[in-house]
C-alpha cells in the first residue's frame, strides 16, 4: 500500500496531535509492505530529510511537496484537511471544538472551521479518537455516521509504575492550561483551598504555564515533547509517579491522554464525568460532576488521606490501561 501523509506540522507540533502522528508513522515505517510519502509545505522538501529521519528513527520514506499520483490513499491527521487531494482520503478529527465553542470573530471562526468542513466534503472516512468524539463530530459537522470510525489512542511504554524518589513531598497534580476554560482549573483550585483552608495540605502542582491569580499553586513549565520517549517523557512520568492523584476536572475531553498516562504509572485519578472521560476511564477513576465543588473538596481530602482508596484506584487503573496500545491504534488506523 502506498500512503501519502500530510506532514506539514511534523517538525513543529510538539503537543498531542504531533505525538500521535509521529507515533503512528514509526509503527508504519517498520512495515516493509508500506510505502510512505510525507507531504511538506516546502518547495524543497528534501532539505528536511535529515531532521525528519532523526525524529522518526527511520529513513524508509519519501518526501514531496504534493501528493504523488501513485498514492493509494492520503491521510490527513491534523484535525481537518489542509490541502485539496485528488486521491481517496482519510482524515483524523480529534474534536469539534471550533464548532462546539465557535470563535466570536467571523474571520477567525471561518479559518478555524475551514479544515473540518473540507474533511466533511472530501474524506471517504473520518477517524474519531473516542465514541464521544464521534458523536460530537456527527452532531456538529453533520457527517454521516457510516463515514466515521473510532480508533483509540495508546500510551507509551515509558509510562509505568515506579517508586516515589526518597524524601520527595507528594502532591496533587493537574496537567494542562489553567487559562483554558474547558480544563476547569478554577473549580479544582476552589475545591483545593476549601479542602485545606489553613494551607496545611499537600501542594497543588500544575504542569503548565503559570498564572498569578492562583495562590498556593506550584507551576512547572510545560515541556514540548518531540515524540520519542526521552528525558521529557521521563520528567512527566516521574511527576505522575510522585502524585497522590491526577485531578482532571475538564468540562469536555475528546480523549484525555493525561488520564491514560497517569493510570499507566499507577497514579490514582480524580476526574469529571464529561466528554470521553467515562469512556476511557471505565471504573478506574473516581468520577465527579464538573461543577460539584463540594464533591471535589471531599474527593481531594479522601484520596490524600485514604491509602485504601488510592490502592484501589491504582489497581483498577493499571488493569484498565491494558486495553490501549499504540500498536493496535496503528493497525486499526491502517
Amino acid at each position: 500500500m502506498r500512503i501519502a501523509v500530510d506532514a506539514h506540522n511534523l517538525l513543529t507540533d510538539r503537543q498531542g496531535i504531533g505525538r500521535y502522528v509521529r507515533t503512528l508513522l514509526r509503527q508504519w515505517l517498520g512495515d516493509r509492505e508500506l510505502e510512505i510519502t510525507l507531504l511538506l509545505r516546502s518547495p524543497l522538501p528534501w532539505v528536511d530529510r535529515r531532521r525528519v529521519s532523526a525524529m522518526l528513527g527511520s529513513d524508509r520514506f519519501a518526501l514531496a511537496a504534493q501528493e504523488p499520483p501513485s498514492a493509494d490513499v492520503v491521510w490527513h491527521p491534523w484535525n481537518g484537511t489542509f490541502f485539496p487531494s485528488a486521491r481517496p482520503a482519510v482524515a483524523t478529527i480529534h474534536d469539534a471544538v471550533p464548532f462546539t465553542f465557535p470563535n466570536q470573530d467571523p474571520q477567525r471562526r471561518a479559518r478555524e472551521q475551514g479544515p473540518f468542513v473540507r474533511s466533511v466534503q472530501t474524506a471517504r472516512r473520518v477517524i474519531a479518537v473516542s465514541q464521544s468524539a464521534a458523536r460530537e463530530i456527527v452532531e456538529r459537522l453533520g457527517l454521516p455516521e457510516e463515514r466515521v470510525r473510532v480508533v483509540y489512542h495508546g500510551v507509551a511504554t515509558i509510562f509505568s509504575p515506579g517508586l516515589t524518589p526518597p524524601g520527595e513531598q507528594r502532591y496533587l497534580l493537574f496537567v494542562g492550561s489553567v487559562a483554558q476554560e474547558l480544563k476547569n482549573f478554577a473549580l479544582l483550585h476552589h475545591a483545593y483551598v476549601r479542602a485545606w483552608p489553613a494551607g496545611d495540605g499537600p501542594e497543588l502542582v500544575v504542569l503548565g504555564k503559570s498564572a498569578r491569580e492562583y495562590r498556593a499553586v506550584r507551576f512547572i513549565p510545560p515541556v514540548h515533547r518531540g515524540g520519542a520517549a526521552g528525558a521529557e517523557d521521563e520528567r512527566i512520568r516521574d511527576l505522575y509517579r510522585g502524585a497522590f492523584a491526577l485531578a482532571l476536572p475538564s468540562r469536555s475531553e475528546s480523549f484525555a491522554m493525561p488520564l491514560l498516562e497517569a493510570m499507566a504509572c499507577g497514579t490514582p485519578v480524580l476526574a469529571s464525568g464529561a466528554g470521553a472521560i467515562p469512556e476511557i476511564a471505565g471504573d478506574a477513576a473516581l468520577l465527579l460532576e464538573p461543577d460539584d465543588e463540594e464533591g471535589w473538596t471531599r474527593a481531594l481530602r479522601t484520596v490524600v488521606r485514604d491509602e485504601g482508596v488510592r490502592s484501589h484506584l491504582r489497581e483498577e487503573g493499571l488493569r484498565r490501561v491494558r486495553a490501549f496500545s499504540w500498536e493496535r491504534c496503528a493497525l486499526q488506523t491502517l
